[in-house]
């Protein structure tokens, strides 16, 4: 009889053994991988993409805000002649007469126009809505020409 129901005991026990989840039968510990991936952030507008200079030829700002993710910067560039942060306009009927304009970056001292004609404003590596102003001021002198002075600044928001 004692044979009986240790048989019957050893039964019973395969039984609820097999009736387990697996999960209670398998190892101990189980390791997850998680993946994230956060997409750069590099957005940039300005105020106005046309600046015009009349009568009085008052200095005027543009201002350029900027969300970035990471490290970047704000680049200028020109294809004109450029020297001392100063970029010249060109009269549209005679190349030999430019405008000087004066162009800095406020509150950046170091940005200047190196001679591939591109001037850097380092930015933080967090920003929302940071706004960096541009400062375009003529330099017109008693003896200019009249005329149609033009030309262009290209802003990029580039990583670093």
């Amino acid at each position: 009889m004692k044979n009986i129901i240790n048989k019957n005991i050893a039964a019973l026990l395969v039984l609820s053994a097999a009736a387990l989840p697996l999960t209670t039968q398998a190892a101990t510990e189980a390791t997850i991988n998680i993946t994230a991936k956060v997409m750069d952030v590099m957005d940039l507008t300005v105020s106005s993409d046309a600046v015009e200079f009349l009568g009085d030829m008052q200095a005027q700002d543009v201002k350029i805000t900027t969300s970035n993710n990471k490290p970047a910067k704000i680049t200028v560039s020109t294809t004109s002649e450029t020297a001392d942060n100063i970029l010249s306009l060109v009269e549209k009927d005679d190349a030999a007469l430019t405008l000087p304009v004066s162009v800095t970056i406020a509150g950046d001292t170091a940005a200047a126009f190196d001679s591939s004609h591109v001037m850097a404003h380092n930015l933080s590596g967090l920003s929302t809505d940071a706004v960096t102003t541009l400062h375009l001021a003529p330099q017109k002198d008693t003896h200019q020409n009249a005329g149609e002075y033009k030309g262009s600044l290209t802003v990029k928001l580039e990583a670093l």
